[in-house]
């Protein structure tokens, strides 16, 4: 299985916002003031838009950001709950994130590398696991849901499949792999042995589903993401 981990602790060094948004305007070199208000603006936006779907009566206390990049999500999250934790395996993401948070003079968030061994009244990761390989990935979305208070709720989005009318476009900047984890769907096999890809992974929506049924999320609803992958937000409360 490859080390997505050591991709994205280099291409968190390297290229942190375009790490996050794939979007040339983002590059390390373009970022200025007004590129940053824009990155930053649209973190916002997702949100919002997180906070209207999620189910209603949730806490606004803690929230988990799992994935955290350089703070996108996770500043604008501070804004509704009390403590915001962001989590991230990339130093360099990390470290940026931390700038990110004193620059806007923002305190009631923290930067760490692992998930903590406590409750959230909400989790939420966005364009996250779809670079984790599944094996790897469904044990830590196990975790996160452990993490979730009774009454808590996740807003977590995952990549089922791919249309073939988008696979050459994607290909150019990712390799695509399906849900098994290794099963390269790109042209040449060279991304499998290139250091530093952001690697693209499916999810089996059964045992997404599985997961959330035994973790104690009988409820849920789903919201479709199209980034020339297709999957979901996935909205869920926790009962038991």
């Amino acid at each position: 299985m490859r080390n997505t981990d050591s991709d994205w602790n280099a291409i968190g060094l390297s290229d942190p916002y375009y790490g996050v948004i794939t979007d040339e305007k983002f590059r390390r070199e373009n970022m200025d003031a007004e590129k940053r208000a824009e990155f930053f603006a649209s973190g916002k936006a997702d949100i919002d838009f997180v906070l209207s779907k999620v189910p209603v009566g949730i806490h606004m206390r803690e929230a988990l950001d799992f994935g955290c990049g350089v703070g996108r999500l996770s500043l604008a999250l501070t804004s509704h709950f009390e403590a915001v934790t962001g989590v991230d395996v990339s130093e360099g993401m990390l470290n940026e994130a931390r700038s990110n948070a004193a620059s806007d003079n923002i305190r009631n968030v923290a930067f760490v590398n692992r998930i903590p061994d406590k409750a959230f009244d909400l989790i939420t990761s966005y364009i996250v696991f779809q670079h984790i390989p599944p094996a790897k990935g469904m044990d830590i979305f196990r975790t996160l849901l452990s993490r979730v208070k009774i009454g808590g709720a996740i807003a977590i989005q995952m990549i089922f499949y791919r249309l073939v009318k988008h696979t050459d476009q994607v290909a150019r900047d990712h390799a695509l792999v399906s849900y098994d984890g290794e099963t390269l769907k790109s042209r040449s096999r060279r991304y499998l042995d290139t250091p530093n890809q952001m690697m693209m992974y499916d999810y089996d929506a059964t045992d997404v589903l599985v997961a959330l049924f035994e973790a104690g999320f009988p409820e849920f609803t789903i919201t479709k993401t199209d980034h020339g992958s297709i999957g979901a937000w996935v909205f869920a409360k926790r009962v038991t």
